[in-house]
């Protein structure tokens, strides 16, 4: 029989924060945000003859568009000419598009202090057994929701992650956040989860990530929060048009779990791949798999 728990206080307050935060902004500023997006948005244009041009769109009408590319050339393109125009989540580097880091609000696992974005979103599986999936709300929240597919687990057991950005400056970013697992029958240990802070110094291309989580459990009308918190560390280095390096790290009580890897990026699909290793005490355990696949939206 499933008994009846109240929303643990801290996961109740994340979601209040994310209601807040998706409350509509003011009009004027947001239409000077979007005018802004769209004079930054890089957009690939493919022609009829299979070649393509890649820049910002400085004017277009019912008969033509006009690209300007990185290097300051000017296209004046027939629309007629034109197979498909797209825009490009990414910027131009030695005339290639260096897609951006779809998966930026989080690193191999933890989050991030960075926001989604509105509108935007993406689904992915962790161990190839874990599927998550994130949606951007308004200019500063993300949520987070997943669950094993495993026989005897898809739908039985579900996790939930809410995060508000609160600071959104270009180099710093700020977050408040919760995870949250939940069992759609009884299970005696009852609902389990950690509610958080994270900062992020740096941008998307190099960063620092520190965050602090304290613990809760749920057993049917009681609950209980960790004493003590844990701690974590994250860094991220990109090296390419398609590869970042990474490090995630948790200490707690005298013990950390290490790890280190790989983001390969792309326009949709990115991926990760790494390795972590226990360390407790004098002795360590290597090594954990790290693996992930993500498509964007």
């Amino acid at each position: 029989m499933v008994r009846r728990r109240s929303v643990h206080p801290l996961f109740a307050a994340a979601l209040a924060l994310t209601v807040l935060a998706a409350a509509p902004q003011g009009g004027a500023a947001r239409q000077a945000r979007e005018a802004r997006a769209a004079a930054d948005t890089v957009h690939k244009v493919t022609l009829v003859d299979g070649s393509t041009v890649i820049g910002r769109i400085v004017e277009a009408d019912s008969t033509k568009v006009v690209v300007l590319t990185s290097t300051g050339a000017r296209f004046e393109i027939e629309r007629s000419n034109i197979a498909s125009l797209r825009p490009v989540a990414g910027r131009i580097v030695n005339g290639e598009i260096w897609p951006e880091d779809a998966n930026g609000t989080r690193l191999f696992f933890g989050p991030t202090g960075r926001a989604l974005g509105h509108g935007r979103g993406y689904v992915g599986l962790y161990e190839l057994f874990f599927s998550f999936a994130a949606v951007g709300i308004g200019d500063r929240v993300t949520m987070a929701a997943g669950t094993p597919i495993l026989p005897g687990l898809m739908g039985e057991v579900f996790y939930l992650a809410p995060k508000v950005t609160v600071v959104n400056a270009p180099r710093l970013q700020v977050a408040a956040g919760a995870l949250a697992f939940f069992a759609t029958r009884e299970i005696e240990e009852g609902s389990v989860g950690i509610a958080y802070g994270v900062a992020s110094f740096g941008d998307s291309d190099a960063a620092l990530t520190f965050g602090a989580g304290w613990g809760f459990a749920l057993v049917g009308d009681d609950s209980e929060i960790a004493d003590e918190p844990v701690l974590m560390l994250g860094l991220e280095r990109r090296v390419s048009r398609a590869m970042k390096l990474m490090s995630e790290n948790y200490f707690a009580n005298g013990n950390a779990l290490i790890s280190l890897g790989i983001r390969a990026l792309g326009e949709r699909f990115s991926g990760d791949a790494g390795a972590g290793a226990v360390v407790s005490g004098g002795d360590s355990s290597c090594c954990i798999p790290i693996l992930s696949f993500t498509w964007r939206f």
